[in-house]
């Protein structure tokens, strides 16, 4: 996820040194895919740290849902 491409969409962006892709010579470039910096409904994992602690516990707020079948 990059924070200059706004949108939860994929993108195939021309990319030098930067988020996504870092080149062993200098002045190389690289056309990749990359994802914007909105959380999708098709997006399957987010890795996250706490930062700070609010009023609910953090296990409340993650809780998996349940199938119903």
């Amino acid at each position: 996820m990059r924070s200059d491409l706004p949108g939860p969409r994929r993108k195939k962006l021309l990319i030098s040194k930067s988020i996504g892709f870092n080149s062993k010579k200098n002045g190389l470039r690289r056309r990749k895919n990359v994802r914007g910096n909105t959380i999708a409904p098709d997006t399957l994992q987010i890795n996250m740290k706490i930062a700070q602690h609010g009023m609910k516990p953090a296990s409340e707020l993650l809780k998996k849902e349940e199938k119903k079948q």
